[in-house]
């Protein structure tokens, strides 16, 4: 600016001008010029100060639009009140959420609204905000309790204090959230991590619990387990929805029957436990008679009365047990015996009946590695044919040589091979043993094995049978598959595709122990059955009972009728052989012609030439 105003003297002198006067020119003429300069700059500044207050001013407006767009469509709101802690214009949604007007939330201290002395929790979780409040501090997902509409309802408040430009504290601003359904859904999962789902009683993880905590307490009690009498069949007669529904009234039924410092919890299918502080024995024996008698009572299920017992047994903590495990097992130890002695009654533990408990696990463990060990084997019962007298075929029947025990009777390990599993391997190693031995046999002579509901649960069964045969090379049509009713009761439409696949192989199938279950004319009806085998219920009194026989005749003419061979099982008279025969029953089998016997007796039964009728002595 200087060298400016220098060179504007100089040319004033050089142009003949006074000086003096060149320099007053030339300092106003720089000084018009640097005015300028400075308006030109404080307008630049002002203009820019203005575009950015505009910008501000629609950034805040977008932000008010974002912030009322995201409360209109989501459970949070955000809240703000005034240096004395009072709601400042609350939003639409903050009065929804409280159920009140707008106007009622308006200049109401917050602490006030958010106070619900009557609602768990909500006194400590106000005096903590109000803590913060104190302290203006800021504070986060703070969950406040409440009752509304005689509901309970919990929110998530976080806030920060806010103040002016001067510093000044102008109140609390922040946001609040509606977490009602998530609290209820975790509520929800956390008691299903700890009830049965079906019944709603505790369950196996919650009873650990709490019989843990009692002994560890050094608490005494008594332990109650009980099982269902007769579920099985219900369940597998009636179908799963049936047996869930009786389950749920049982459940209801025992809960009725207890105190309420006492708990049932079932721990699964049809087993149910409880534990109670009683511990006088009198005490005890009259609860499981309450408990027995409530279960007991016939439970009407889509119109069909269905009844069911129980068995409980009984064991006392910390005397018979000092663990969950320990008392536990003794009570099902009582619980064991209590069934094997008489359904529908209790026992107390004792240690006998712990040592019989064992042996029974022993037997089990034992059964696992049968068939590694070679212990298991087939007996043969031939089916005798009622005109001729001749051998038509065999039942294979399995029978287990113990290594220490001898002899063990199918009745004892096919119950336990089918609740712990064990009857699908087993089951499967008969069908291709029998196929294997039956392949030696005369080809007009079949071999019959019975298939479990467990077995028949399977949906590769028939792809088994069909390897089977391919192995062993036997004729499908000297393969004759027996099936319960109880097969067919859980799942029929499953059940009857099973059978039609089987049939397809070229396999017989013969309906067993006809009559004794629920729905057996129906099923007929359903399925082209190659043999009805009589049960030998009505066989046993066929010489003295004419309802006996009135059955036998029905049964006979339904099978003649729908074209099915109709055999008599657990024939022991020559009388019954004789009545039989005489009505045109069409295959025998039972003691009278011959015992169960291994294949290598069999065969020298079947080389003999079968008499002529009417004498059926064939071995």
């Amino acid at each position: 600016m200087f060298t400016q105003l220098g060179v504007a003297v100089a040319a004033a002198v050089l142009a003949g001008i006074d000086w003096e006067r060149a320099a007053l020119t030339a300092l106003y003429t720089v000084g018009v010029g640097a005015g300028l300069h400075i308006i030109r700059q404080h307008s630049a500044i002002f203009r820019q100060s203005i575009r950015q207050q505009l910008e501000l001013e629609q950034k805040n407006e977008t932000i008010g639009l974002i912030l009322k767009e995201h409360e209109d469509q989501s459970s949070d709101w955000l809240w703000q009140t005034d240096t004395a802690l009072r709601i400042v214009d609350p939003s639409i949604r903050f009065a929804d959420a409280l159920d009140v007007s707008k106007q009622t939330l308006s200049g109401r201290p917050i602490a006030e609204t958010l106070t619900d002395a009557g609602m768990d929790g909500n006194t400590e979780t106000l005096a903590q905000i109000d803590d913060h409040f104190a302290a203006r501090e800021s504070f986060r997902d703070i969950v406040v309790p409440l009752g509304i509409n005689e509901q309970t309802c919990w929110f998530s408040l976080s806030g920060r204090p806010i103040y002016d430009r001067a510093g000044a504290f102008s109140g609390y601003r922040g946001v609040m959230a509606d977490i009602t359904v998530a609290r209820r859904a975790q509520a929800r999962a956390a008691h299903l991590t700890h009830h049965d789902t079906l019944t709603d009683l505790p369950n196996r993880t919650q009873f650990n619990a709490l019989i843990r905590r009692a002994l560890t307490r050094g608490r005494a009690f008594t332990l109650l387990s009980i099982d269902l009498d007769g579920f099985k069949a219900v369940n597998e007669g009636f179908g799963h929805h049936a047996g869930d529904r009786l389950l749920v009234e049982i459940a209801r039924r025992l809960q009725d029957n207890v105190e309420a410092n006492e708990f049932v919890a079932r721990l699964g299918d049809d087993e149910f436990v409880v534990q109670t502080w009683r511990l006088a024995t009198d005490s005890i024996e009259s609860l499981c008679r309450d408990l027995i008698a409530a279960a007991s009572r016939p439970i009407t299920i889509d119109g069909i009365s269905l009844t069911v017992g129980a068995s409980i047994g009984v064991a006392f903590a910390p005397a018979d047990g000092d663990t969950t495990d320990e008392i536990l097992k003794n009570a099902d130890s009582a619980l064991y015996r209590a069934k094997t002695e008489g359904r529908g009654s209790f026992r107390f533990f004792s240690a006998t009946m712990d040592r019989k408990l064992q042996v029974r696990q022993r037997l089990i463990q034992d059964l696992r590695s049968a068939l590694d060990r070679d212990e298991l084997f087939l007996h043969y019962q031939p089916f005798i044919d009622a005109a001729s007298g001749a051998i038509t075929g065999c039942e294979a029947l399995i029978r287990w040589q113990h290594a220490e025990r001898g002899m063990i009777s199918p009745a004892e390990f096919i119950p336990l091979a089918e609740e712990n599993g064990l009857i699908v391997p087993i089951g499967s190693w008969v069908i291709e043993q029998a196929c294997r031995e039956a392949a030696t046999w005369d080809n007009n002579r079949r071999v019959a094995v019975n298939v479990s509901p467990a077995q028949f649960r399977d949906q590769g069964l028939h792809e088994r049978i069909r390897s089977i045969l391919k192995t062993t090379r036997l004729a499908p049509r000297r393969l004759e598959i027996e099936v319960t009713e109880t097969v067919l009761v859980t799942n029929p439409q499953a059940a009857l595709e099973t059978l039609r696949r089987i049939r397809a192989l070229g396999v017989r199938v013969a309906l067993d122990d006809f009559g004794t279950g629920y729905s057996s004319l129906s099923y007929l009806r359903l399925f082209p059955f190659d043999k009805i085998k009589l049960d030998r219920a009505f066989i046993q009194d066929l010489e003295t009972r004419q309802d006996s026989q009135v059955i036998v005749h029905a049964v006979l003419d339904i099978a003649k009728g729908l074209g099915m061979t109709l055999t008599a099982e657990g024939i022991e008279t020559s009388g019954q052989a004789d009545y039989l025969r005489g009505i045109g029953c069409h295959e025998f089998q039972g003691f009278l012609f011959a015992r169960p016997a291994p294949a290598s007796e069999l065969a020298n039964l079947m080389l003999r030439r079968p008499p002529p009728p009417p004498a059926f002595d064939v071995g």
